[in-house]
């Protein structure tokens, strides 16, 4: 896969809106690294096998990662970007340019707070009383925690009657402000960034769309009522195929009649012809092996250059780069130290609601056994939301955020 793409980016044959279309996250990170040692900034999006009318909610970690991406590609003023994509993630309308939007927040400025009440729930935000998750936001007093989709740490903006007196990172699990004070923070939206007449029309699209979802809103169901604000990106962004996926989407197609085909709109980028992928079990026997050809050696740092058992001699050819690219000609030799770095997920629990009645008992994290007794709903700061109910020993009833 990645001497497909060198040979394919060192022809320099891309275009000016490059879409590098994949089968997976493991092709999506092969391809993004061969584009950044070639000095463009990627914009990876993750693979969310989603079906139609399906609620979203089950699949927020990947769609915050998705429009943190797009949000940064559509304000990336540099010509030399690139996106890389699943194909999974594209065969639904996506939304388009004008619903990715961001505004700042700098140290003393004046704040309309019924403004920014509204524009967050425009954008996408849920309201709470305390912030544990990207997309949440909290208003209490003189006190605003918001947790936007592009920061890992939440923001705490502390006020004095209406002016911004303090900007800072907190912790979810202490709720413990750090002690360092930001200049400014930058905000996106949490899924769309709609205006009132746009977040109107698409919510009465909702009211009409056909689906087994509990819940019918925007967060949940939003993406499936966009109409004209929906775009398919292998239209508007010129895309390339970069390997075999007819198995993977007919696969997928059997369970989504409803999609079209995208290769159809895809160019193919042949077999490389000059470069192969390469795999070293024993680096030092294969760099002398190949001691003849132009050599780079990538490498993140000196410790993991020491690690690795390589001769000292070899050090020349390094290059400082955490870049993972293993490829050979018969004249170049690429060979990467580095290794890919998992990513950490936060585990949340979720319940799957279609397996539950009235009655059934469920086992809590913190609190243990109670009786599911249903649904119930709840305004919090102007935002209605649907809450678990659950009873536990004692009478006491308990409310759990709604997770699908």
């Amino acid at each position: 896969m990645q001497a497909k793409i060198y040979e394919f980016l060192k022809s320099g044959s891309l275009s000016k809106k490059p879409l590098f279309v994949v089968k997976d996250d493991k092709e999506s990170f092969e391809v993004q690294n061969v584009c950044e040692y070639f000095g463009y900034k990627v914009y990876t999006l993750p693979d969310i096998r989603v079906k139609f009318a399906e609620d979203l909610r089950a699949y927020k970690s990947e769609f915050d990662e998705f429009i943190s991406s797009m949000s940064g590609y559509f304000f990336d003023k540099s010509d030399k970007k690139i996106i890389v994509s699943p194909f999974s993630t594209l065969l639904y309308p996506l939304p388009s340019k004008e619903l990715f939007k961001k505004f700042e927040i700098s140290f003393a400025d004046t704040l309309d707070i019924e403004h920014l009440k509204n524009l967050f729930l425009l954008w996408g935000y849920i309201f709470v009383d305390i912030v544990q998750e990207k997309g949440e936001v909290s208003f209490r007093g003189d006190i605003i925690d918001i947790f936007p989709i592009n920061y890992d740490n939440p923001i705490r903006i502390s006020l004095f009657d209406d002016e911004c007196e303090s900007i800072r990172h907190f912790e979810c699990e202490t709720q413990k402000s750090h002690k360092e004070e930001l200049e400014k923070v930058e905000i996106i939206e949490a899924n769309f960034a709609f205006d009132e007449t746009q977040y109107e029309q698409v919510q009465n699209r909702l009211d009409s769309l056909q689906t087994d979802s509990f819940v019918k809103d925007i967060n949940s169901l939003g993406l499936w009522a966009l109409g004209e604000y929906g775009v398919h990106y292998y239209e508007i962004f010129d895309g390339y195929l970069c390997s075999d996926i007819d198995r993977e989407f007919e696969e997928i197609k059997s369970f989504n009649p409803e999609i079209k085909d995208i290769t159809d709109h895809l160019k193919k980028i042949e077999q490389p012809t000059k470069y192969k992928d390469i795999e070293v079990i024993e680096i030092n026997s294969f760099l002398e092996f190949h001691s003849k050809k132009r050599i780079t050696i990538l490498c993140k740092n000196d410790a993991i250059f020491k690690s690795s058992s390589i001769k000292e001699e070899y050090k020349k050819f390094l290059k400082y780069s955490p870049v993972v690219l293993n490829v050979a000609s018969s004249e170049e030799l690429i060979l990467s130290l580095n290794k890919k770095v998992q990513k950490r997920r936060k585990k949340v629990a979720k319940i799957v609601l279609d397996e539950l009645n009235a009655g059934d008992y469920v086992v809590h994290e913190d609190y243990g056994i109670g009786i599911f007794k249903g649904l119930e709903s709840a305004t919090v700061l102007g935002a209605k939301r649907d809450f678990i109910k659950i009873l536990y020993q004692m009478m006491i009833n308990c409310f759990c955020r709604l997770k699908i």
